[in-house]
């Protein structure tokens, strides 16, 4: 058993000296520098570490990188996430997130980097042992992503009779009746999220967004997304976006100072011009 012992030591030091560069890019994504995090990655991957989880963290930096670069930057840094996302499907196929987050690209991304209506439905196809609801969920998704709003509900109301607690399945159905503009609708399919799921944050705050913008139930609007301020969010974008609507919903209540102060809150956190052109409105 000594010796045993001996060689697993030894592989340990080995995995653990070759996951030194994942240590070093998970530092440099925390502290919000992707760029760094994906010279990290290339330079392991080009040095033999091409792994999985290489991969994985690649594919995420560029997509938090995305966000922080100009328009003429955005293009390359979606084909760069694409190939990356790609490759993680290629080095464990049987992965079902790694092909779903593949699968969301290809819903969202334009053609010119790559995204594809089709290549999303083969992803699916190529989804073993995917249980009917989420199949349903995923046909809903595609349908939304080509605008035929009607198929897209119907698939949901098809995985929702089979898990009517599916978080996917209410929040999309709810974003797709935003759409739809059946505001009323959409506040009834979150308000089922958050009795459900009374702990994702995410679902109060569409209750405010759909308050906020369909102009109505302002009280409940205003009630969710301090629900959702107070609690806080991992994702500062949307957390700005809540104090706007926020400063919206109490503008129209004639509380002008509630307003300022929730537009002041979305710009200090990231400079949201839509609260700042509101809050000139107001002064």
């Amino acid at each position: 058993s000594h010796v045993a012992n001996s060689q697993n030591a030894n592989t340990n030091t080995v995995e653990n000296e070759q996951s030194v560069s994942i240590l070093e890019a998970k530092t440099f994504m925390e502290s919000g520098d992707f760029k760094r995090a994906i010279e990290v990655l290339i330079n392991a991957r080009d040095n033999g570490e091409d792994t999985f989880e290489n991969s994985e963290l690649l594919a995420k930096s560029y997509q938090e990188r995305i966000a922080h670069v100009g328009m003429f930057k955005k293009r390359g840094l979606a084909v760069k996430m694409r190939k990356a996302m790609e490759h993680s499907v290629e080095l464990k196929p049987e992965d079902i997130q790694a092909r779903e987050n593949l699968f969301r690209f290809h819903l969202k991304a334009p053609g010119v980097v790559g995204g594809s209506k089709e290549k999303a439905r083969a992803l699916v196809k190529g989804m073993l042992g995917l249980n009917p609801a989420k199949s349903y969920l995923y046909e809903a998704m595609i349908k939304q992503a080509e605008k035929d709003r009607n198929a897209a509900l119907s698939n949901l109301d098809k995985a929702l009779a089979l898990e009517p607690e599916n978080i996917d399945a209410l929040i999309l159905k709810g974003n797709v009746q935003i759409e739809e503009k059946a505001y009323v609708a959409a506040i009834q399919t979150f308000e089922t999220c958050t009795s459900f799921h009374p702990e994702n944050m995410a679902c109060f705050y569409l209750i405010g967004k759909a308050s906020q913008v369909g102009d109505i139930q302002v009280p409940k609007g205003i009630e969710a997304l301090e629900t959702f301020i107070s609690v806080g969010y991992d994702s500062a974008a949307l957390v700005a976006h809540a104090h706007y609507r926020l400063g919206e919903l109490y503008a129209r209540t004639g509380e002008a100072e509630k307003a300022k102060t929730n537009y002041q809150m979305a710009i200090s956190i990231n400079g949201l011009k839509k609260a700042k052109s509101a809050l000139g409105k107001l002064e």
